[in-house]
C-alpha cells in the first residue's frame, strides 16, 4: 500500500512539474519572438532554455503516459491468447521493461556525470542538468512499472 502511495505522489508531483516547465517554456519562447521581431534584438538564452525545457517535458510526459498505460502498444498478438496467458505475457513484458530501465538509469547516470563540467553554450549551466532527466525519468518509470507488477499480482491472487 505504501508503494502505491509513493507511486501516486510521484505521479502528481511530475504532473505539476510538467505544467510549471511548460509555462516557463511558453514564456521563454514568447520572449524570444517578442525580442527578435519587435525589438530586433534576440535574447541569447531563450532558445536554449526552450529546448532544454522541451526535453524535460517530453521525458516527464513519458513517465505519466507509462503510468496511465497510454504508450503505443502492439496488442494484436496478445488477443490470440487466453486471459491467464495474456497476463503472464504482460508480466514478462514488464520485467523486460524493468531490465531496460535499469540499464537506462545506469547509462544516464554515467552520461550525466561525464557532462557535469561541460557548460551549455548560451546559459552556461552544467550539461549535467539537461542530461540528468534521462536517469530521473527512468527511475520514475521503474517505480511505476514495479508498482503495476506488485498490484497486478495482488489482484490475480
Amino acid at each position: 500500500m505504501y508503494l502505491k502511495f509513493i507511486d501516486n505522489a510521484i505521479d502528481r508531483s511530475v504532473c505539476w512539474l510538467i505544467v510549471v516547465l511548460f509555462v516557463f517554456m511558453v514564456f521563454a519562447t514568447l520572449f524570444q519572438v517578442i525580442s527578435r521581431y519587435i525589438f530586433k534584438s534576440p535574447l541569447f538564452w531563450t532558445e536554449e532554455t526552450g529546448r532544454y525545457l522541451l526535453v524535460w517535458i517530453s521525458f516527464l510526459g513519458a513517465t505519466t503516459a507509462l503510468k496511465r498505460n497510454m504508450h503505443v502498444a502492439v496488442n494484436f498478438f496478445l488477443n490470440f491468447f487466453s486471459e491467464k496467458i495474456r497476463s503472464k505475457l504482460e508480466l514478462l513484458g514488464k520485467i523486460f521493461i524493468l531490465f531496460f530501465l535499469a540499464f537506462t538509469i545506469k547509462g544516464g547516470l554515467i552520461l550525466s556525470k561525464i557532462n557535469i563540467h561541460q557548460l551549455s553554450p548560451a546559459l552556461r549551466i552544467p550539461m549535467f542538468w539537461p542530461y540528468v532527466i534521462i536517469p530521473l525519468s527512468a527511475i520514475i518509470m521503474f517505480i511505476h512499472i514495479l508498482t503495476s507488477i506488485v498490484f497486478s499480482e495482488e489482484r490475480n491472487n
